[in-house]
């Protein structure tokens, strides 16, 4: 036996184990992300009221804001309508940004009701940028709204930004296509993985 080679395969292989132990931790994360994401307790009603109505940016159509995102902004507008909250916040995209508050102001939202936020293209950014906002304003609480796989991902980053005073509704007023449903479900259980590892 050739001791010479001894050092090389004891690093070979201890470099594998190492490879095998980071892909069963990103594994082992992304399954738990998925189980917290699938099966997170997020409200869907609101007790109270919050001043600030926070809606993200969930892709828009020709045709306006896409479904995903009609839910939101619907149930902003039923909590503005039952008096539960004063202002919107929309983040997202200049194009999301625009076609939800054009969506706010066909349903009789005011316009000077809604906060523009064109620089909230992350979930991330969002929140740095609710945060900021709500300590130069004072404003007395926030009711974050999405869909119920991205409230684990929204309370990660309020915690992080040290938002407090704050309500997380799930928006679920229409069915969404199964098919869909699993593709944002995988998609936002990868989101939060990352998130706890890069907080973004």
């Amino acid at each position: 036996m050739n001791r010479d080679n001894q050092p090389k395969n004891s690093a070979g292989r201890l470099i594998l184990k190492i490879c095998i132990g980071i892909l069963i931790g990103v594994v082992l994360l992304f399954l738990s992300s998925l189980a917290v994401v699938q099966f997170y307790p997020a409200a869907e009603e609101m007790n109270g009221v919050k001043e600030l109505a926070v809606i993200f940016g969930a892709g828009i159509t020709k045709e306006g804001p896409s479904t995903a995102l009609q839910m939101r902004l619907d149930k902003g507008i039923e909590l503005y309508k039952n008096s539960q909250v004063k202002y919107f916040f929309v983040s997202g995209t200049q194009y999301e940004v625009r076609s939800m508050k054009a969506y706010l102001i066909k349903h009789k939202i005011p316009g000077k009701s809604i906060i523009e936020d064109k620089l909230g293209v992350t979930t991330h950014e969002t929140m740095v940028n609710v945060k900021s906002f709500t300590e130069k304003k004072k404003v007395n609480g926030i009711v974050f709204i999405s869909q119920k796989y991205h409230i684990p991902r929204i309370v990660l980053f309020a915690l992080r930004t040290g938002i407090t005073n704050a309500a997380f509704i799930a928006a679920e007023r229409k069915e969404i296509q199964l098919k869909h449903l699993w593709t944002y479900t995988i998609r936002e259980a990868l989101a939060l993985a990352r998130a706890f590892i890069l907080n973004y």
